[in-house]
């Protein structure tokens, strides 16, 4: 990068540059998600499953929603989709057939629920703006896996008689 090789130039580092690599470990995921802060509604949207969270994000899965109050973090709506797969942390990356009582089931307790309100609450009072948060719960608890921020304004809204589209992806 640009800063790498301004500080060669300036003599400091003999070495050519080179790329840094990041490793981090895998986290042994029993449950995992996606959290939206929603600034302008004060809410929070969650939607989760069962272990890892890769099939939320290539809708794998139907995730369970959750809506909580950012104020409280106590639950607005609870809808409880139907995970039919699961990608346990221990299985390389293959997806496996959740159990049929696993399918329906809810996958976060209201204390869950507040727990992972707190940290959003905590990632918002650091960084301004709405943040989307991928999270885990594993043995030790809750784990931040990033966090980045999201733009949900609106330039050209579309009138709500006008909607073209609703549902969930």
């Amino acid at each position: 990068g640009e800063r790498a090789l301004a500080m060669h130039a300036r003599g400091l580092g003999t070495e050519s540059p080179s790329m840094a690599v990041v490793v981090q470990p895998m986290v042994p995921a029993d449950k995992a998600g996606i959290a939206v802060l929603l600034t302008e509604s004060a809410e929070i949207l969650i939607e989760a499953t069962f272990g890892l969270g890769e099939p939320i994000i290539s809708g794998a899965v139907e995730p369970d929603r959750y809506v909580i109050d950012a104020s409280n973090a106590r639950a607005r709506s609870i809808t409880i989709g139907r995970k039919q797969i699961v990608l346990p942390a221990d299985t390389h990356g293959r997806h496996t057939f959740a159990p049929l009582d696993q399918q329906w089931a809810r996958v976060l307790s209201d204390i869950e629920l507040g727990q992972i309100g707190e940290v959003c609450s905590r990632v918002a009072a650091s960084f301004s703006g709405a943040h989307e948060i991928e999270w885990v719960i594993d043995d030790l608890g809750i784990a931040i896996l990033q966090a980045r921020s999201v733009d949900t304004r609106h330039d050209d809204p579309v009138p709500s008689d006008h909607r073209l589209l609703t549902g969930i992806g």
